[in-house]
């Protein structure tokens, strides 16, 4: 028998937008088994737009507590093989389950399969799609290592099995935002993962509000947020991993020194693209004091694409005793030296768009941020190199 699936919309307060979500799951070129709507104490007209659609989906209602509540409450209700978890403000492709699901039916060694999506936004001229914001890094094919660097892609483009979940235990219901990548986070810590180069869902750009009844907020705080809970996760995950975790895989097989010092570099990484500053500075000391021989192309690649982000270095512009550690590391060797003037490339970029659109006070601060670690001759360098590589 086929393997069967659930999808679950965890919603609050989108009733104009949930319609268009279940209708997309109720055209699947594979037919799903269950489709649960847990109402997270809505206000607005979400259940009557639920239960128009009668006995093809099932409706729970709660007090607002949340996604993760909401999710977790979906799961109850689930006996199906494969859960598909399902955002209400967005749209699947008509073959998005029929994708993932055929990835997990033809290895069963494998506890989630996901893939990409796409972006739209609704204007006066029609509906408007754009690839994604964010993108898996080449160069890494550890999936549990690219979760800890960014979620590049999204809970509605993967594809679970209920015995994962079950194991896992529930999503953490004190994060209001970031509850998926956390998830995320622990299914590719704990399971092989099929990646589908296929568009799953459209993901619908919009201003309405995020949150949970207690805590709302605007789209615009979205960043933010995503800081805020991103340095709670990393926090714990930094305390409970050990550092072998965080060994790229191109360093498995260095000797135990290299090995260690690309370990620290990945984890310092990964803690500054949260501006968790203090944590990735003390990491990149004892990278440097490891030992001090030149950084390896490998490393530095790793160092030029991880810390993307531009909120992170703004946070830390505004930081003296943050830049001058930096700087001080960058001066100590040959390695400081490497890695510090690669991890300073997306300056160089977050500098030109800035400019580009008008910002000249955000460019030249980015600017000088490079330059107050780098000094001028390494900006000077910095800048050179960058423009050769874009060439």
């Amino acid at each position: 028998m086929p393997s069967s699936t659930a999808a679950i919309i965890p919603t609050y307060n989108r009733a104009a937008m949930l319609r268009e979500c279940i209708e997309s799951l109720l055209k699947q070129s594979r037919p799903l088994q269950q489709i649960i709507i847990v109402n997270d104490g809505s206000t607005d007209n979400t259940e009557s737009i639920v239960q128009a659609f009668g006995d093809r989906v099932m409706l729970v209602n709660k007090a607002n507590g949340g996604k993760a509540s909401a999710i977790n409450v979906g799961l109850t209700h689930c006996q199906s093989d494969y859960v598909w978890i399902c955002d209400d403000d967005d749209i699947a492709a008509a073959d998005g389950l029929e994708y993932l699901a055929s990835a997990l039916d033809a290895d069963d060694t494998a506890g989630f399969s996901y893939g990409t999506f796409k972006i739209f936004r609704d204007t006066k001229a029609g509906r408007i799609y754009t690839p994604p914001t964010y993108w898996l890094r080449e160069g890494e094919p550890d999936i549990h290592l690219q979760f800890l660097e960014e979620m590049f892609t999204f809970q509605y483009a993967m594809l679970v099995r209920r015995s994962l979940y079950e194991k896992l235990g529930p999503f953490r219901e004190d994060l209001i935002r970031s509850q998926d990548h956390e998830m995320a986070i622990r299914l590719a810590r704990s399971a092989k993962a099929v990646y589908v180069p296929e568009v799953i869902f459209f993901q619908r750009a919009h201003e309405a509000q995020r949150g949970t009844q207690a805590g709302s907020f605007a789209a615009r705080a979205n960043a933010q947020k995503w800081l805020e809970y991103g340095q709670t996760i990393i926090t714990g995950i930094r305390e409970n991993y050990r550092l072998e975790e965080f060994t790229p895989t191109f360093a498995r097989n260095w000797d135990a020194p290299l090995a260690k010092r690309a370990a620290l570099l990945e984890r310092a990484c990964i803690s500054a693209e949260r501006a968790m500053w203090p944590e990735a500075i003390e990491d990149l000391r004892q990278a440097a004091s490891l030992s001090p021989s030149p950084a390896r192309p490998e490393e530095i690649g790793l160092a030029e694409a991880v810390i993307r982000q531009a909120l992170p270095w703004r946070i830390l512009a505004d930081n003296s005793g943050w830049i001058d550690s930096l700087g001080a590391c960058y001066r100590a060797n040959a390695y400081g030296r490497d890695i510090l003037h690669a991890a300073c490339r997306p300056l160089v970029w977050h500098a030109r768009k800035m400019l580009q659109k008008g910002d000249i006070a955000g460019g030249i601060g980015m600017l000088k941020l490079m330059a107050s670690i780098l000094g001028m001759g390494g900006m000077c360098s910095r800048l050179v190199g960058s423009v050769q590589k874009r060439t």
